[in-house]
């Protein structure tokens, strides 16, 4: 029997998944990742423990609670304070995913196991006669969160199982109920998870004094047209709580760390046809040779824009170039650029200034 570790949380999507690989003969062993959150929300692990020891009971599979915490406020948090600190807008699920679920939660785990498991909506399809693992979007695309695991190799794509890559919403709800479970009483993940519920990303940097001192709102000639309440408070496309009145409707097209400026555009301003990414990964058993024609979606659940991925001006593997075929809104420096060939995924970078 094929022994599987799978990332547990305590919510519906992991749980669900546990289930299916029981039933599909896997002798499943659950990991917990006690990783570090907001100081105001030091119950939530407690919470989060006992919802998951319900389910590890109920479906009769061993439980590892892995004590991550200090590794991921280094490893995370302190790097999403510093990426806003100079001025980029980054996705840590995208870092976490990377470091933790596919990295460090087998290294911490005691024991050896064929594959690792988790609740992620996508799917992983090896042809016949074929030696490479595709990492492909999920059945629903409404739900597809290919776009964080595009970092994935060919080895980690070999050792993984997406149980719920096939499925909806609806469907792992209704298996949740017909096993036992309200589920009402099982959450839906969120979107930052180290931040409460009832805060925003702003409020941790203000905890840590990261939001930065005031500075000058600038046309795109430079003219300074105000005053800013620090560049944490900003994200590329902002057009809201910009904390004062430009008489029009007006939207952040720059943030510039070394400056403290922030530069306030029109709607056009925001349009992008050319933009590079650094720390590119390819998870095809092979590089594409460059330049490549493919789909980008440059932020997490957005339209995928066909585009032109082509060898950076300088050289180097770690870069690439991306060309628009039609300008694309809000290119935001920090966010993932995931490469598509249809709905298969073959690797993604983060887009740089």
């Amino acid at each position: 029997m094929k022994k599987v570790l799978l990332g547990m949380s305590g919510g519906v999507d992991s749980t669900v998944a546990a289930y299916l690989l029981k039933q599909q003969g896997f002798r499943v062993t659950g990991a917990y990742m006690k990783l570090w959150r907001d100081t105001e929300d030091c119950r939530r692990d407690e919470h989060d423990l006992v919802r998951v020891k319900h389910v590890t009971d109920y479906l009769n599979i061993p439980l590892q609670i892995l004590d991550l915490e200090q590794v991921f406020f280094a490893e995370i948090v302190r790097e999403f304070i510093m990426q806003y600190q100079a001025g980029l807008t980054p996705n840590p699920c995208v870092i976490c995913n990377q470091k933790f679920k596919f990295n460090l939660m087998e290294q911490a785990s005691d024991g050896d196991f064929d594959y690792l498991a988790t609740g992620h909506y996508a799917r992983i399809i090896k042809e016949e006669n074929s030696e490479e693992y595709q990492l492909w979007q999920a059945t629903n695309i409404a739900k597809d969160q290919s776009y964080v695991l595009y970092h994935l190799s060919q080895d980690q794509l070999s050792r993984i199982l997406f149980p719920l890559g096939a499925l909806d919403k609806k469907e792992v709800r209704s298996i949740a109920a017909n096993i036992g479970f309200a589920t009402d009483s099982l959450s839906d993940s969120q979107d930052i998870c180290f931040i409460s519920r009832n805060k925003s990303y702003r409020d941790l940097l203000t905890e840590f004094n990261a939001i930065g001192k005031p500075g000058n709102f600038v046309d795109s000639q430079g003219n300074i047209l105000g005053k800013h309440l620090g560049i944490g408070n900003y994200t590329i496309g902002q057009r809201k709580n910009l904390g004062m009145s430009f008489g029009k409707k007006v939207f952040v097209t720059k943030i510039d760390s070394s400056t403290n400026q922030i530069t306030i555009g029109e709607p056009q301003d925001l349009m992008t046809s050319d933009y590079s990414v650094k720390d590119v990964k390819w998870n095809t058993l092979v590089k594409p040779e460059l330049p490549l024609e493919i789909e980008v979606t440059n932020r997490y659940q957005a339209k995928k824009a066909k585009a032109i991925i082509d060898q950076h001006a300088n050289q180097d593997q770690n870069y690439a170039e991306v060309r628009c075929i039609e300008p694309q809104r809000a290119i935001t420096p920090g966010q993932a650029a995931v490469f598509y060939q249809g709905e298969r995924c073959i690797g993604g970078g983060i887009i740089t200034q």
